[in-house]
């Protein structure tokens, strides 16, 4: 979450510096234009570059086929050799990486909450006004007007029904030359509708309040559209020299509003606004060249991240293409019953990987079995599916071209699964209970593999009098895996988070009155601490039982 907002804001910090060479192209044209430019950088901050990426790859789809889980998650299972629940780079919980997410959280809210009350006190404060004014009318206003016996300086008050807000006795101050234009300039602020477009940006201030390129933003837009209104009072005929005494009479008289979406005749720099009132400059029309400057800037902004997902999706779908997995020489599934005595083996069965052979089989497993040993995850990550999937048993027999990797073979039980189960699924995120597997105070005390020493498949333990005993070799990546699968003892899943590398030889023997997270300490050296982290679900979408052959 914190790398994508980072790339958000770095994206709209560039837009906000792109729209300020654009202006600065513009500096001697029409101010609505500029606002326009300005309006468009802050509207950035609240559409991610990435949703309209992702809307060029909708409008390149061709087809609405689901996404089964073999081509969604490729680029996360078929890479991962340590299979646990817990996603790569998902923090466990009390981790520094978490408290830092919380309290940049905490202080987000914090600065949204103080911006929103600030906001809050400056709007009951102009509705105070509002309410004490009253209704009336002028000859030379086309609108209804709210007379107000404060000292607030003329102004549009509202957003989605503005009013003309004029102080009473205002008349005895100003010429009605001077009256009239100010008039002027806040129907153009109605016309225009400021009051909107400024409590949008200010909606982007509160969710942005952190960044300094907003609050700037914001001084430019109320700038901009103070000179887009004075040009339309100039504009409209009005003398410059009466227009710009009434601007000063005004903020000698009255103050100004500190709410941006009360459009008054103030605000921006006076000295700036009146030599531009005196300029010409201020009714200079863009050429055709800044007009296609100006058009061609707006078009890029918006098609480019667009363009960017539709040039990206044949290489999105030939990555897919390319991750599917590959399929069996031959591969055969009947249906079994289950053995005599009803026991099947652990969790629906085992299902035995051998790499130096490409071979895949199972004697009796059930549906949940070969799904948890595909994506080589735990019953406790496999949710849903019908009742059949952990009742019904099968007998599996299958074989790659030659010699594959464990890794490669479990894609293709993957592919099989889709093919001959139609088999489509999808992950959840789910906060659960788990035990993290570390080193114990004193040390490792397991046995570390050397070179050439016989390293066997895969891990596995056998039963021995007088009690139960374990005796494979594996990293610690599998022995976490093992543990997870160990119901009898560990009922929950293992993370492992020892640090160790290499292969170790786990050999061990228990009685059966003994605790065996206890002995597991004191013979390996390694604990388990219960914590809570986000787990993988796998959720069953779809499943059909196969066709024998």
């Amino acid at each position: 979450m914190i790398r994508e907002l980072t790339n958000h804001l770095w994206q709209s910090t560039w837009f906000a510096f792109g729209a300020g060479l654009l202006i600065l192209a513009l500096r001697r044209n029409r101010a609505s234009v500029r606002f326009w430019v300005w309006f468009g950088a802050s509207m950035k901050f609240l559409l991610p570059f990435a949703l309209l990426t992702s809307a060029g790859q909708f409008l390149h789809r061709a087809d609405g086929n689901p996404t089964s889980v073999p081509v969604a998650v490729a680029s996360t299972i078929y890479e991962i050799s340590e299979p646990f629940p817990v996603r790569p780079g998902a923090p466990l919980a009390g981790s520094a990486h978490d408290w830092l997410t919380v309290t940049m959280l905490a202080i987000w809210a914090c600065g949204l909450v103080a911006v929103c009350l600030v906001r809050l006190r400056e709007c009951l404060r102009i509705r105070a006004v509002v309410r004490n004014s009253r209704w009336g009318r002028w000859p030379a206003c086309p609108v209804d007007i709210r007379f107000s016996r404060s000292l607030l300086e003329p102004a549009v008050v509202g957003v989605f029904r503005p009013v003309l807000l004029i102080p009473e006795g205002i008349e005895g101050r100003l010429t009605a030359p001077q009256l009239a234009a100010v008039v002027a300039h806040e129907l153009a602020h109605m016309q225009r509708r400021d009051n909107l477009f400024s409590a949008a940006h200010m909606m982007v201030e509160a969710l942005f309040w952190f960044h300094p390129l907003v609050w700037w933003i914001g001084s430019r837009l109320v700038a901009e559209r103070e000179r887009a209104c004075d040009e339309e009072v100039l504009h409209a005929g009005n003398e410059p020299r009466e227009y710009a005494e009434a601007i000063l009479n005004v903020c000698k008289a009255y103050f100004e509003s500190s709410l941006a979406c009360v459009s008054g005749v103030g605000g921006s720099d006076l000295r700036e606004r009146i030599e531009l009132i005196f300029s010409s400059r201020t009714l200079q029309n863009m050429t055709r060249a800044k007009k296609f400057l100006v058009a061609s800037a707006a078009a890029a902004a918006l098609l480019l991240p667009l363009a960017i997902g539709i040039v990206n999706v044949p290489a999105i779908r030939a990555q897919a293409q390319a991750e599917k997995p590959p399929t069996f020489e031959a591969a055969s599934i009947k249906p079994m019953d289950a053995p005599s005595g009803g026991r099947r083996g652990p969790s629906g069965g085992d299902v035995r990987i051998t790499a130096e052979s490409g071979l895949v089989s199972a004697r009796y497993v059930t549906g949940r079995g070969l799904i948890r040993e595909a994506y080589r995850l735990t019953d406790r990550q496999i949710a849903g599916g019908p009742a059949w999937l952990d009742s019904d048993g099968f007998t599996v027999e299958a074989k790659a071209a030659g010699p594959a990797s464990t890794t490669q073979l479990r894609r293709m039980l993957q592919g099989m699964l889709k093919e001959r189960f139609h088999f489509t699924g999808h992950f959840e995120t789910k906060e659960m209970p788990v035990y993290v597997l570390t080193v114990a105070k004193n040390g490792p005390k397991v046995r570390e593999l050397k070179q050439g020493d016989p390293i066997p498949n895969r891990i596995g333990h056998r039963t021995a009098t007088p009690g139960p005993a374990m005796i494979f070799h594996a990293s610690m990546p599998d022995f976490a895996y093992f543990l997870s699968r160990f119901d009898r003892h560990v009922d929950r899943l293992v993370v492992d988070q020892t640090g160790l590398q290499g292969i170790y030889f786990f050999g061990m023997q228990w009685g059966d009155d003994e605790d065996f997270l206890t002995v597991m300490q004191e013979e390996f050296g390694l604990k388990l601490s219960s914590q809570k982290a986000s787990v993988d679900i796998l959720v069953i979408d779809h499943i059909e039982k196969p066709d024998a052959n």
